[in-house]
């Protein structure tokens, strides 16, 4: 792998990870139903009212390093070798 430029595995592995939590997420606050939508202070709060914090920041992190739709495009083209148009 000496001299190999990792471009589309770190796209992938961001896909990945961001739409994973997403998934997570929306997961977890379906099992907590509305405890999960307390915030932090509330004495009925779980996890600290963290869940809520997560659920309304990690979509957040699908934009912040470039969208998904470019990192596919990056895998395909890159790592793929499909033709650009």
């Amino acid at each position: 792998f000496s001299g190999t430029d990792p471009v589309y595995e770190a796209s992938a592995g961001k896909i990945l990870v961001d739409e994973l939590a997403c998934r997570f997420l929306n997961t977890g606050m379906q099992v907590m139903d509305f405890y999960g939508m307390l915030r932090a202070g509330s004495k009925w709060a779980k996890l600290g009212g963290a869940m809520v914090h997560w659920y309304l920041t990690t979509p957040g992190q699908n934009f912040g390093g470039g969208s998904s739709e470019i990192g596919r495009n990056t895998v395909a083209l890159r790592g793929l070798k499909l033709p650009a148009a």
